[in-house]
């Protein structure tokens, strides 16, 4: 999160490749948890403007990006749902919600 709007793709795929076999359901659950809790947090920092991240979250969330993150934050955790209730491929998932991540903080 924090080299964002950057990615790097190699890690990205090392991870996702990590959490997308059924034997790691409980790091890919804890990953997604993991996920969302920090982008709610970078939120509630970006809106009120106190937090221990505020700088972070300013870097991420620009000026008039927050609708956008929020959407994104609901999106990623839709997503999760979904591929989950119809199997749906892991990896492809990590990587769009890092992706969308990304969007949010370029400007």
């Amino acid at each position: 999160i924090e080299l964002m709007p950057k990615i790097d793709w190699t890690a990205v795929h090392k991870l996702s490749d990590e959490l997308s076999g059924t034997a790691a359901e409980q790091k890919f659950e804890a990953f997604y948890e993991f996920l969302l809790d920090q982008l709610a947090q970078l939120i509630r920092t970006r809106t009120t403007g106190v937090g221990p991240d505020l700088a972070l979250a300013k870097r991420l969330i620009p000026e008039g990006r927050l609708p956008r993150a929020a959407e994104a934050w609901s999106e990623i955790g839709a997503a999760k749902s979904q591929a989950m209730t119809l199997n749906l491929d892991r990896k492809a998932l990590i990587m769009a919600a890092v992706e969308k991540l990304a969007l949010v903080a370029r400007v």
